[in-house]
């Protein structure tokens, strides 16, 4: 009995894990929805076409300017992680010569993997990265059996289909497609590695049995929740599975789920993007973005980027011109043009709240979706909920 109780917590462990990973999709896939991420490329892709073929001349002509060629080169070589791979979420400095960067990541995920071996590019191609530390694995991990097939497109598609089926990690992910099979070291100790390992697959070949029973104590759970909740918290408990499973918006969700706070007391903030010392930070983050994204007017900020585009080209010389070309991939990376653009209006003073006001909202709305940290917003929402839950209880 000890032993099945053994592996029945780690079965539910590890669906603990996958709700999780559903969890951070979901959230992943709501701001990609939320931030209307569609009309903010092709705004960028009309105005870079726009930049490259009509503006391109002038820009080359602007060479008496107020910033010389070296401040820009600055601004356009300084280090960043674009948001379409991650953020930084927190730093600190032990008084040592050696960088130490921890990356936090939804397991199983190919395409939070791939943002990972992204990052960790990033970082080796400015700095040169000698080890990457893996957990999960013990002694070297070689990755030569991946980084040698020879054909370079059935290396491509084993790469990706061991991504895809959560078998490769971010790091063995970089490890392979950068043919540097050597750069891994596992973080585990051996013998209790294999131990859990073995562990794992005991759980496996029993996974069938396991999950019967599983299914069974959802379906009690069910009944008692049915029996014992009441109306408040069967209603709570129907929109959190709509939001789970994306048949509501995360607007619709968090506008009711407000209400429901305010009223009860829990404090997640007043969406003024004003946070303080509360309990939900990044929840509160999140809704005053929601909030700020109404304030957009899409149409309105292309015509403003034009014009802070056509104020910029009478001041940028042809070389910073021509690095911001190569900086952001001819204008491909979106990410990078943004950031280009911001650090470029404060170096020169220009007042986008008054001159440009909807592309200001624009970028102060890129600016506060940088302070979310999504792996601490999944734990709010777990906490939020069940605090919740526990507000409507009538005894």
């Amino acid at each position: 009995m000890k032993r099945f109780l053994n592996r029945f917590l780690l079965f539910l462990i590890r669906e603990k894990r996958k709700e999780r990973i559903r969890r951070g999709c979901r959230l992943i896939r709501s701001w990609k929805k939320e931030l209307n991420p569609v009309k903010i490329t092709s705004l960028i892709v009309i105005n870079c076409i726009l930049l490259s073929f009509v503006y391109g001349e002038s820009v080359g002509q602007g060479v008496q300017t107020r910033l010389n060629t070296q401040q820009f080169k600055k601004i356009l070589t300084e280090f960043t992680i674009p948001q379409a791979y991650g953020k930084i979420t927190e730093s600190k400095y032990g008084g040592s010569d050696t960088v130490v960067i921890n990356i936090q990541d939804l397991h199983l995920s190919a395409e939070v993997q791939k943002n990972i071996g992204s990052i960790i590019e990033l970082f080796d191609k400015k700095y040169g990265v000698k080890n990457v530390y893996m957990e999960g694995g013990y002694g070297k991990v070689d990755t030569s059996w991946l980084s040698g097939i020879k054909d370079k497109k059935e290396k491509e598609e084993a790469i990706n289909s061991l991504v895809s089926t959560g078998m490769l990690t971010g790091g063995e992910y970089y490890s392979a497609i950068s043919n540097r099979p050597n750069i891994i070291k596992g973080l585990e100790k051996k013998e209790p590695y294999l131990e859990n390992l073995k562990r794992f697959g005991d759980i496996l070949s029993e996974e069938e049995e396991i999950g019967t029973i599983i299914g069974s104590i959802e379906k009690d759970i069910d009944n008692l929740k049915k029996r014992y909740f009441n109306k408040r918290q069967l209603k709570v408990e129907k929109l959190e599975k709509e939001y789970s499973e994306g048949k509501i918006s995360a607007k619709k969700y968090y506008g009711i789920m407000t209400k429901y706070a305010q009223r009860y007391g829990i404090d997640i903030g007043s969406g003024d993007g004003e946070i303080g010392d509360i309990a939900f930070k990044n929840i509160a983050r999140y809704i005053a973005l929601l909030k700020e994204s109404e304030k957009i007017n899409y149409g309105q900020s292309s015509k403003e980027l034009q014009g802070l585009i056509l104020k910029l080209k009478e001041v940028l010389p042809y070389q910073a011109y021509k690095m911001i070309t190569e900086e952001t991939g001819n204008f491909q990376n979106v990410d990078k043009l943004y950031a280009f653009l911001i650090k470029f209006s404060k170096e020169l003073k220009i007042d986008l709240a008054i001159n440009y006001p909807n592309l200001n909202k624009l970028f102060k709305q890129i600016e506060m979706s940088r302070q979310i940290n999504p792996i601490e917003m999944i734990k709010e929402e777990e906490r939020f909920e069940g605090e919740l839950s526990i507000a409507f209880a009538s005894d």
